[in-house]
């Protein structure tokens, strides 16, 4: 009976020594991708590509004062002509405690809460809500690859992937 209760610790501690090893990995997944999105999820920076306006009026009368040549990349103008507009909308409904239903902001409106680009009811776009929008597009694109990591490794833990000897 001894013999067996000796081995049962062995192996009860090896099991902890593997979940300390999880929840290392885990946290390292998590604070990986701030590598590369430190300076916009934590510094002054942003992903908005903010000078993509500078194209339109009435921007584009004071793009040549503000410095403002050309946008570094025009194809992601949707971020902040579409995506931004939106997640603004949200926060405003929101805050006045209305629930988004309809967008009157274009032509004369049209459904919102049932069109999904916007993202509204996916879990990590509370980060939206709760920080400054410049900010939270930075705190966002860090989570969603934090949160695919985790997952990814989670995954593999429950497919029956041995934890990488250190």
């Amino acid at each position: 009976m001894s013999r067996q209760s000796g081995s049962f610790q062995r192996g009860d501690a090896r099991k902890h020594s593997d979940v300390f090893l999880d929840l290392g990995v885990l946290l390292l997944l998590l604070l990986l991708p701030l590598l590369l999105f430190a300076p916009v999820a934590l510094g002054s920076k942003t992903l908005l590509p903010a000078d993509s306006v500078f194209v339109f009026e009435p921007y584009r009368a004071a793009a040549s004062e503000l410095g403002v040549a050309f946008p570094h990349n025009h194809l992601v103008a949707d971020l902040i002509l579409e995506n931004y507009v939106w997640k603004r909308f949200l926060v405003e409904a929101l805050h006045s405690r209305a629930l988004p239903l309809w967008d009157p902001y274009i032509f004369a409106g049209h459904p919102f809460l049932a069109n999904g680009q916007h993202s509204a009811l996916y879990p990590l776009s509370l980060v939206f809500y709760v920080l400054p929008l410049w900010r939270a597009y930075g705190v966002f694109a860090w989570l969603q690859l934090g949160v695919a990591g985790i997952f990814a490794h989670l995954l593999a833990r429950v497919l029956g992937v041995p934890p990488l000897p250190l």
